[in-house]
């Protein structure tokens, strides 16, 4: 059986979660290490990424939802 990428998302829920908490701590600490405002940036650019990979599975798994309603109603449209 094929499981699709959307529910399997754990691993990627973690990784947008752990860069978003990382993001802020690099903010709250950038008065005392110099690159921490570049580090918040990485991070946050990785928490955009993830969660946009994120929303394209879950668009994905909707539309191949819609995809099986649909063939399931021709196939009894076509029994008629």
């Amino acid at each position: 059986m094929i499981v699709h990428p959307y529910e399997r998302s754990g691993p990627l829920q973690a990784v947008m979660a752990v860069s978003l908490i990382m993001a802020v701590i690099f903010l709250t600490n950038a008065a005392f290490w110099a690159e921490a405002r570049l580090a918040a940036v990485m991070s946050f650019a990785l928490f955009l990424v993830s969660f946009t990979l994120y929303f394209v599975t879950w668009l994905l798994h909707g539309h191949a939802a819609w995809l099986r309603s649909r063939d399931s109603a021709e196939v009894v449209d076509d029994a008629r």
